[in-house]
């Protein structure tokens, strides 16, 4: 089975729903893992949320986190697609500057961008880069 990275972003709860909606069987080792946040939840009996059991915080709708992050997405796919075309530094920079502008974004392009470098770190995609 082709490798896709991006349907390995998010919760355990993503990659197994990702694997389901595209009709593809799911590896075992999603399986397990989200066997185990379910088993967690139960034997919490009730001190333990879903929203935390599966997403890992209660402090804010995983769904709203959600949101957020597909609109940043766009930006890091953006940058990612920059660095491929072997954009400079400088034009990365402008790239973020551009969209934290039209997103009305309490973030700037240089925190942005530490958050894009956090983004391509967690999801390997140096292996894209290569």
């Amino acid at each position: 089975m082709k490798k896709n990275a991006y349907k390995l972003e998010g919760s355990v709860l993503d990659v197994l729903f990702n694997y389901v909606a595209q009709g593809q069987p799911v590896p075992q080792i999603v399986s397990i893992k989200a066997l185990k946040q379910w088993q967690a939840y139960l034997t919490a009996e009730g001190n333990l949320s879903l929203e935390e059991s599966f997403f890992g915080s209660n402090e804010d709708s995983y769904s709203a986190r959600s949101a957020s992050y597909k609109n940043e997405r766009k930006l890091y796919m953006a940058l990612l697609n920059s660095e491929i075309r072997k954009s400079t530094a400088q034009e990365l920079k402008e790239v973020a500057a551009a969209w934290c502008d039209e997103s009305d974004s309490l973030i700037d392009a240089e925190n942005m961008l530490a958050r894009y470098a956090a983004w391509k770190k967690l999801i390997n995609a140096g292996r894209v880069l290569t």
